[in-house]
């Protein structure tokens, strides 16, 4: 009997409905008129459920919403943070190539911890990402803050000093325990 379709009736008319179906229901007997109490209980029920059921679904789809867009922001910050630090590493190789008196494509800067286990900082020719052992533009001990350079940088090595200085506290300051930036990348 759920089949039935009662879309055309007004509001009214479904009272008058509902009253006409109580009262034949106590006319008929007193269990009828029970189980129609009861009928339209369950129905309450049933109607009150769904309604809460709908309720909780639309809070956990929001939930789910709002989980999405915090991660879709997190991940920007990470993408905007990541970006900022390629450009002040990028700015950092930049400023070690006009120093050196190179293109930008032919100089690599290296921050490593590799072999000795002590912060290292190299600049490199060509895209040389070696550190220990390769041949360096500038080879800077962090631990020691001692620079070797190549004979041609010699005159250079005071100002190759505070820049190399310079870079490895703005790359600390950004949390950057190491970092391979290939200016021919740039």
């Amino acid at each position: 009997m759920s089949d039935l379709d009662f879309s055309d009736l007004s509001d009214d008319q479904i009272v008058e409905l509902a009253a006409g179906l109580a009262q034949e229901a106590l006319r008929r007997s007193p269990a009828l008129a029970a189980a129609f109490k009861e009928a339209l209980v369950t129905e309450k029920e049933r109607i009150e459920a769904a309604a809460r059921g709908g309720m909780q679904a639309k809070r956990e789809a929001l939930a789910r919403e709002a989980q999405l867009h915090k991660r879709l922001e997190d991940e920007k910050h990470r993408e905007r943070e990541r970006q900022e630090k390629q450009n002040r590493a990028a700015s950092i190789l930049r400023e070690a190539a006009q120093i050196v008196e190179r293109p930008l494509s032919d100089v690599t800067l290296v921050l490593t911890s590799f072999p000795s286990g002590r912060p290292q900082l190299y600049l490199n020719p060509g895209v040389n990402v070696e550190g220990y052992g390769s041949v360096n533009l500038v080879h800077y001990d962090v631990e020691k803050q001692s620079i070797r350079t190549s004979w041609k940088l010699e005159a250079k090595k005071k100002e190759l000093l505070c820049w190399a200085q310079s870079s490895v506290a703005a790359l600390r300051a950004m949390n950057i325990p190491s970092i391979t930036v290939k200016g021919i990348e740039l």
